[in-house]
């Protein structure tokens, strides 16, 4: 089961501090000037989740803590962008991560998996009855083809390819660049989001061979939203949340039931 968010902090992001354990509690010490050092004392009871961002350091004794009270912790880019490595509490939970395995592992379950996340992006999609994994992937990139394709007239880009290619990264167009670098952004949210929530990033639904892979498949659900230009200023995008996330993998338990709620970065 999901912890109850409403009764606790979700997500706490830190960068340029050193995280130590004193005898009050774990602490965050911030170097103000040569003479003073503050001192932020850390909610590690209440907390789900500690991203680690840039200049951030952390004693053993510290993470001993965190670990004892249930806290993950997820080293991260800037401003929570980009998650490099995890360390997960013992006592957080497999549910999820054996919802995933078992569906994961079940080629009938895969694909429904894989056509719900189809139906979550394309709401207005009419699938043959008896598509196939290939025949999905096949569908899904006509339709962000033709979507490029639209957005490219909208703006008036002319014609439009979208490329990836992190060797060429300078001499890439800058449609494209901003493209690549807001997707890097995008992923890195999800990816300290399932580690956060024990979910193997590894095993994807419609992505496959890849470490990533289920990271590629959340992140898509959300893509044309966040990532990719909208057409007012009104339009906000839609951050995943822990909903959204546990709701792509179908649990088949009728009994079972959670609280879930969309996490939030909060600067120190």
């Amino acid at each position: 089961m999901l912890p109850r968010v409403a009764d606790s902090l979700s997500f706490l992001y830190l960068d340029m501090v050193r995280v130590v354990q004193d005898d009050t509690g774990v602490c965050a010490q911030i170097q103000v000037d040569a003479q003073r050092t503050d001192l932020v004392y850390i909610p590690t009871a209440a907390l789900s989740c500690l991203l680690l961002g840039p200049g951030v350091s952390i004693t053993t004794p510290a993470l001993n803590t965190l670990a004892r009270h249930g806290t993950s912790v997820v080293s991260v880019g800037s401003g929570g962008v980009r998650a490099y490595a995890g360390i997960l509490s013992d006592s957080l939970t497999t549910h999820w991560l054996e919802q995933q395995v078992a569906c994961w592992s079940d080629s009938g379950r895969r694909l429904d998996v894989a056509v719900r996340m189809y139906r979550m992006r394309f709401q207005d999609a009419d699938l043959p009855e008896a598509v196939t994994l290939d025949q999905l992937r096949g569908l899904e990139g006509q339709r962000m083809k033709a979507f490029y394709k639209i957005l490219a007239q909208q703006h008036g880009i002319g014609r439009f390819r979208r490329n990836y290619h992190p060797d060429q990264w300078d001499s890439q167009d800058p449609v494209n660049l901003a493209l690549s670098a807001a997707s890097a952004c995008l992923y890195g949210i999800v990816h300290a989001a399932l580690l956060a929530l024990g979910l193997s990033p590894a095993l994807g639904f419609v992505h496959t061979g890849k470490q990533h892979s289920f990271v590629y498949d959340i992140a898509d659900l959300y893509k044309a939203e966040t990532t990719l230009p909208w057409p007012s200023p009104s339009t906000m995008p839609t951050i995943p949340n822990r909903k959204h996330v546990a709701a792509s993998v179908k649990t088949y338990d009728s009994s079972s039931s959670s609280r879930a709620s969309s996490g939030t970065f909060r600067a120190s």
